[in-house]
């Protein structure tokens, strides 16, 4: 970041045109999640020492701030069972 900002407003820096670019959405980009996952931020099993987040689950299904929500869930707790 340091990097940008020094030569964000230097003209001396030749920055490379861009030659091509192009983007890509994968297939479960908008998973349809089911009100079972809807209602929860992640899912712990104890028994099998597991816990699967993402943005599969709450209420901002498909989107990077329900993944990051999940993923806090998550965390959470599993701080809460050690």
């Amino acid at each position: 970041i340091r990097f940008l900002k020094q030569t964000a407003n230097n003209d001396e820096i030749e920055v490379p045109k861009v030659v091509a670019s192009f983007g890509h959405r994968w297939g479960a980009a908008f998973p349809i999640a089911g009100e079972h996952f809807a209602n929860k931020q992640a899912q712990t099993y104890p028994s099998r020492s597991f816990i699967s987040c993402g943005d599969y689950f709450g209420k901002l299904s498909g989107r990077i701030e329900g993944a990051y929500l999940s993923g806090v869930a998550a965390a959470t707790q599993l701080l809460d069972s050690i």
